[in-house]
């Protein structure tokens, strides 16, 4: 979003407008606004002028407020609404919000207009960062699934949390059964344990772990891999789990 806010005013009446803009004036908000009274200048402006944000009166000639967030729905923009009225009802106020609206504010109450605003664009950044945050996983997901190596990620008490298609392939258990699980159920390996002390220590540290150990797979059958296990951090940089790279034939060792 630029550093000018660009405030797309749906309202029939110029002196209220003008009232509104003025209070928004008195802020420390940058903006520029647009003034539409009707459906075709509305979808015009959704075009040309690109808002920010809406607000809109309730009920204008021939259109409403409710047809304009069906308008915005129907084109899956991700636009803040809020809608300023002289009266509403309880249930009109609750059916807008259900609607999709984010505030309402009553002509008379003005005064936390700013704030509703303020709130309505911070809910909008937080969102987006969250959609921007699961297309991310979803597309490392996406690259992980396609690795030919075992790819499983386990959290501090080895619960699995990802479980590649390799890692099915490789171990005979479904991503399903999988998930949930103790690492050391689904490929039981004294080796892995006589190591564990050894490759958590490295983790602690920021290190990788490097190792090749006799692992076992759902039938029973009884083979070596080679395991690269690294530390998986969260935003609070502490440590949240780890994740291993696996291989069913030898590689030189290399301690990362």
């Amino acid at each position: 979003m630029d550093d000018i806010l660009k405030i797309l005013m749906l309202e029939d009446s110029e002196d209220d407008a003008e009232i509104v803009l003025q209070l928004l004036k008195k802020t420390s908000l940058r903006f520029e606004s647009r003034l539409v009274m009707n459906k075709a200048d509305f979808l015009l402006a959704l075009h040309q002028f690109n808002p920010d944000i809406i607000l809109s009166d309730n009920s204008l000639p021939q259109f409403s407020a409710t047809e304009a967030l069906e308008i915005i729905h129907q084109r899956g923009l991700q636009l803040p609404f809020i809608l300023i009225t002289g009266t509403v009802s309880d249930e009109f106020a609750a059916n807008i919000i259900k609607l999709g609206a984010d505030d309402y504010i009553l002509k008379d109450r003005l005064v936390r207009l700013p704030a509703a605003i303020n709130s309505a664009l911070l809910k909008k950044r937080s969102a987006s960062g969250m959609k921007l945050k699961e297309e991310e996983i979803m597309f490392n997901a996406s690259l992980l699934a396609a690795v030919g190596q075992a790819i499983i990620a386990t959290d501090l008490e080895g619960n699995v949390s990802y479980w590649n298609g390799a890692a099915e392939k490789m171990y005979g258990w479904s991503a399903p059964d999988a998930m949930g699980c103790k690492i050391t159920d689904l490929t039981p390996s004294p080796e892995a344990k006589e190591y564990g002390n050894e490759i958590m220590e490295e983790l602690k540290k920021g290190y990788s772990w490097s190792g090749e150990y006799m692992v076992q797979r759902k039938d029973g059958a009884i083979f070596p891999a080679f395991v690269t296990i690294s530390p998986i951090y969260g935003s609070d940089m502490q440590m949240k789990g780890m994740i291993g790279f696996q291989t069913t034939f030898p590689i030189a060792k290399d301690r990362a």
